[in-house]
């Protein structure tokens, strides 16, 4: 098989720059070059000088003097030129050693200039002459080792060049299939271009192989392509053809082989003639090799056998100084002549010679290889070893490097906190002083006057009681006058008393309220009857109501219609005509509802007492308590006026700081598949099974973390905040020992569970790589989670957005410099994204844990002292989070069973289905954080007593879940493509994937209700029920993909139609759920 891939390499050379000028041309031009200036017209001389003289020594001197020329002008390109000139002598002097010189001289250059056409180029010289020397794992290697090189560069030409190489390597060792599928590949890569020449190179090639194959259609189609190719190339510039000379004898020799096989030997000998034509001195000797071959052949056909002994004796002639198999199978074809001939004598003893010359050649070929296989493995296996040190020695540094600026910054942040701690302290101490002055100064004012408004009432009640007690013979009209008095007074004194515990028990923060579902407009209604009553036709309110009659707001309504009565009513002992206007509006935008009460009778300054002052203060506290606020003021038109506002928000303000944390901790899935997926669709492929491993261990976590944020909730609603850190330690402490377990699990199994898993070996080893670091993220992932549980469940949910910011920066920053090789760090791939993802929970850890220390109130949550080993406590936990354990480990493993269907459609399908999937999840994001907060919102109100407000919390919810996704599937399917971009720079793969994108777009509508609803049920704490509903969907959702995905083995966008199927069934039963089964009363 030499003889065809020496052919197929000179075809290569043939097609690259030649010229046939003479030698007086070539000096001429030299003369010309000297006189020139020193910019680009003398470059291009240089350069077409040494075109010219490819062939011989001079191309080398030409060259060099390109080369200083180059390097005085400072020009990147031409330099890249001229080491490729290089590569091009060495290459037709079969030197490899010196094209590998030039090739490293060259790639700095070529990377400047971006000139990496002639860079893939020159490399094709360096594997095609490892080839040629029969070195056929090298060649291997370094052939997809260009592939990946010039996929991440994005070169059309080093693509079709790699797949050149492999298609002569496999064709070499007989490797027929994957030959052809290589060199098609190259030739449709080739279509894309509009390089003719890379083209005509190809066909070379499968016309070679489609000969030896003695496939006749395929031959003729291929040599077909080569003639047009030819012709539409060379009749722009006729000059061309000349250069192209040994391509036409090329196309003329394998047509006569054509019709020689299909009989036609008179048409073979006209194409023999015609070949003849092109042959002169320049003819390369393997062409000669070729020609002779052919009539040869030809001869043979018309039984002219000492005719074709004679050509065949010629090509021996001309192949005995390369002295391997292409010399070898001449030999044997002489010997088939001479039997075909009738001259066994001379046929037998030549066999014999030629096929012991055979054997051992093959022999030689064998033990070559086989020294070549060990000789890479041993350098290969040094090479990994001194990696993994370096990796090892540069990790070791960047961590404790960081470790050491964490502590500083640790340090100067708790001295700052300390000396503001200080400074507070001061000041408080100040303020306090001066607050206990006054306050004891408002003291006696307030008792003062206090004790002038207890007097009235109590003076009017102890004398009308000694009147009646010492006149026993008093009529009954008086008895019943001084009755009504004393009741009267009696009333007043109480309500007085009342208002000020009241006020005392909303400054101490200590007022208990009832809190429940109310339409805003009946309460409103009520109000304004009441008042009406209480006035005894005294006043007349006139009430606007602008809101939705449909409106609910949650509130103590006894306290919010006593503020409501106070502000319509006038003080007691005053009574006069007064028009009041009650309007209330609703303000969308801010999500406050306002309240306007003009000519209020208690905010006219007639009626100022120490009653009314009260009330006011009253009134403030209690709408700032819901998150309002409470002002009076005088209207341009003289009338007093009550402005109030209450704040109907609390959902978004739960909600959108887990919306930020989700966002910016999806930022690292968003970059590791981005920057991932611009190195290798294996990369992107493997890091989609290796993350999705991890993340089914994780999930185990996460699961009983979500438990225990119900049980924190619950307890937090129940203002029984010590019992909040037990909860806390118990957790951490159980999942750092699950941790080192399942740590270990992964390192003894999970090679063999990912061996079952991926069928793909090259898929396999990366996983392999990015899970072997991976999995260390197990310590600090673990841990994190409890702290998430922590914040979310007392709904300070602000910090998991700082935290997740600090995580999503750590990462990225990483990822760029450990994926690719920047600050100085090792170019690791997809090893370096598991690192970086490690790193990265590493600093929230440290981070959570700073920021707990300096801003929680430990002692109130029971976090102030470690605790030891709790089963009882511990068990409680796990009999609300072994629910939800499982149910998000079935819930992440659909999603791997899901990928393991997808892998083995293809790499193609596995690249499409992680950039979907990462798009899915950003998607996901909003919708996430709602359902988090409703599992949240649903236990603390669960816990206040609020039961009836749980439906109507979650509709309220599942409908802004629903807008919000409804706007974000608006975005995405009208710019797939821009999205896709975002992941990789490949416009077919992203065509390929714009179908499953609208797919996904259809899933997340539904998905927007079903998980806020499906979340509400884990609200509730009855995790069981949320098992068995997502045992249920899974089962269905697993038989689904396993039968479409491996069965059927259909398109990746219908595998994605799961999605749809999954998230109808969940919405579909958690609401069936909520409609019939006894939720209300579940304990924890």
């Amino acid at each position: 098989m030499k003889r065809l891939i020496l052919i197929i390499i000179v075809c290569c050379r043939a097609l690259g720059w030649c010229h046939a000028n003479t030698q007086t041309e070539t000096d001429s031009l030299y003369r010309v070059a000297q006189s020139l200036p020193h910019d680009s017209t003398r470059l291009e001389m240089f350069k077409r000088l040494a075109q010219i003289e490819q062939l011989t020594p001079r191309c080398i001197t030409f060259s060099g003097l390109l080369r200083e020329e180059a390097t005085l002008q400072k020009n990147d390109r031409y330099n890249t030129i001229a080491a490729y000139l290089h590569t091009v002598y060495y290459y037709n002097q079969n030197n490899r050693d010196s094209v590998k010189k030039w090739l490293d001289t060259m790639e700095p250059y070529a990377r400047k200039s971006q000139t990496w056409d002639l860079y893939f180029d020159a490399l094709r010289f360096q594997i095609d002459l490892c080839t040629y020397e029969e070195q056929y794992e090298l060649a291997i290697n370094e052939a997809n080792l260009m592939y990946e090189r010039a996929q991440k560069v994005n070169c059309a030409r080093g693509l079709i060049g790699a797949k050149q190489c492999l298609g002569n390597v496999y064709i070499s060792t007989e490797r027929w299939d994957e030959g052809m599928k290589a060199l098609e590949a190259a030739y449709q890569l080739s279509l894309q271009t509009d390089n003719a020449v890379v083209r005509i190179s190809i066909l070379c090639q499968l016309i070679s192989i489609t000969k030896d194959q003695k496939n006749n259609q395929l031959l003729s189609e291929y040599l077909a392509k080569l003639k047009e190719t030819l012709h539409h190339h060379t009749s722009t510039n006729p000059m061309l053809k000349e250069a192209f000379y040994d391509v036409y004898l090329f196309c003329e020799v394998y047509y006569t082989y054509y019709y020689l096989y299909a009989g036609q030997p008179e048409q073979a000998h006209k194409n023999l003639v015609k070949a003849g034509k092109f042959l002169n001195g320049n003819t390369f000797f393997l062409y000669r090799v070729l020609y002779y071959d052919a009539y040869a052949a030809y001869f043979r056909a018309c039984k002219a056998y000492d005719r074709a002994l004679a050509k065949i004796d010629s090509t021996i002639i001309l192949l005995q100084e390369d002295f391997n198999s292409n010399y070898i199978h001449q030999k044997l074809t002489k010997a088939d002549l001479l039997a075909e001939a009738g001259r066994s004598a001379e046929a037998i003893p030549l066999y014999i010679e030629t096929l012991h010359l055979k054997d051992s050649i093959e022999t030689t070929v064998l033990d070559k290889q086989m020294q070549q296989i060990k000789a890479k493995y041993n350098i290969d296996k040094v090479a990994l070893e001194e990696e993994r040190l370096k990796s090892y020695i540069q990790l070791g540094t960047l961590i404790v490097v960081v470790i050491i600026l964490i502590i500083l910054v640790a340090f100067m942040l708790r001295i700052s906190h300390v000396r503001k701690a200080l400074e507070r302290s001061e000041k408080e101490t100040r303020e306090t002083t001066r607050m206990a002055e006054e306050a004891n100064e408002m003291k006696n004012r307030f008792l003062s006057n206090i004790s002038y408004h207890i007097r009235i009432p109590l003076n009017g009640v102890v004398g009308f009681s000694q009147l009646i007690a010492s006149e026993p013979n008093m009529p009954d009209e008086l008895r019943k006058e001084y009755s009504s008095i004393i009741q009267k007074n009696s009333e007043e004194l109480m309500r007085l008393v009342n208002d000020v515990l009241d006020l005392s028990r909303l400054e101490a923060g200590m007022m208990k309220f009832n809190i429940q579902e109310y339409r805003l407009a009946e309460l409103c209604n009520e109000a304004t009857y009441m008042a009406r009553m209480h006035s005894e036709g005294c006043t007349v309110i006139r009430l606007e109501n602008e809101i939705d009659t449909d409106l609910n707001i949650r509130v103590d309504t006894v306290r919010f219609t006593q503020a409501l009565l106070s502000a319509l009513t006038y003080p007691q002992k005053y009574k006069e005509k007064r028009e009041i206007d009650f309007k209330v509006t609703l303000d969308t935008e801010k999500n406050f509802i306002n309240f306007r009460i003009t000519n209020s009778p208690l905010a006219d300054e007639r009626f100022t007492s120490q009653e009314v002052c009260i009330r006011h203060e009253i009134n403030r506290l209690l709408f700032e308590y819901f998150g309002g606020n409470y002002k009076v003021q005088t209207n341009p038109d003289g009338k007093p006026t009550i402005l109030f506002m209450y704040t109907n928000k609390q959902i978004w303000s739960v909600s959108y700081p887990i919306l930020l944390s989700l966002l910016a901790q999806n930022v690292i899935n968003v970059t590791d598949t981005a920057f991932l997926g611009r190195v290798s669709e294996i990369a992107l492929g493997a890091s989609a099974m290796g993350g999705l491993f991890y993340i089914c261990i994780f999930t185990i976590a996460f699961g009983f973390s979500t438990g225990s944020q119900i049980v924190i909730a619950r307890r937090n609603g129940e203002a029984r905040y010590g019992d909040v850190g037990p909860v806390m330690i118990q957790g951490v402490l159980f999942l750092l020992v699950m941790a080192l377990l399942l740590f270990g699990f992964t390192k003894a199994f999970g090679g063999n569970i990912m061996r079952l898993l991926v069928s793909s070996e090259s898929i396999y080893d990366a996983t392999m790589e990015f899970l072997d670091w991976r999995i260390f993220g197990f310590f600090f992932s673990f841990v994190n989670v409890m702290f998430r549980a922590l914040y979310i469940g007392i709904t300070r949910t602000k910090v998991l957005t700082i935290n997740a910011v600090v995580m999503a920066l750590t990462n990225v920053v990483l990822d760029y410099a450990l994926i690719f090789g920047h600050f100085g760090l090792p170019e690791m791939g997809i090893k370096g994204a598991a690192i970086a993802s490690v790193i990265a929970e590493a600093a929230s850890l440290l981070f959570f844990l700073i920021y707990t220390y300096i801003t929680v109130d430990l002692k109130k949550y029971g976090l102030n002292r470690l605790r030891s080993f709790d089963p009882v406590l511990l068990m409680r936990i796990l009999s609300i989070s072994c629910f939800t354990m499982l149910q998000y480990f079935l819930s992440m493993a659909t999603w791997f069973v899901f990928f393991v269907a997808v892998e083995r459609l293809g790499q193609r399908e596995l690249a499409i289905a992680n950039i979907v999937r990462s798009i899915y999840i950003v998607m996901l994001i909003p919708v996430n954080a709602l359902a988090t907060t409703t599992n949240s919102l649903v236990s603390n109100a669960i816990g206040a007593g609020g039961i009836n407000y749980v439906m109507p919390l979650i509709n309220k919810i599942g409908r802004f879940s629903f807008l919000i996704m409804l706007g974000l599937v608006i975005i995405t399917a009208l710019f797939p493509q821009a999205l896709l971009s975002v992941y990789t720079n490949e416009t077919a793969l992203i065509n390929e994937s714009v179908s499953s994108v609208y797919v996904i777009c259809v899933a997340m509508l539904i998905a927007s209700v079903a998980n806020v609803v499906f979340n509400g049920i884990s609200g509730t704490g009855n995790t069981q029920a949320a098992l068995m509903l997502e045992a249920i969907t899974i089962a269905i959702y697993g038989s689904y993909i396993i039968f479409i995905g491996m069965w059927v083995k259909a398109p990746i966008e219908w595998c994605f139609t799961i999605e749809i199927l999954y998230y109808t069934l969940l919405l579909a039963t958690s609401y069936i759920y909520f409609k019939k089964a006894k939720w209300q009363n579940k304990k924890i």
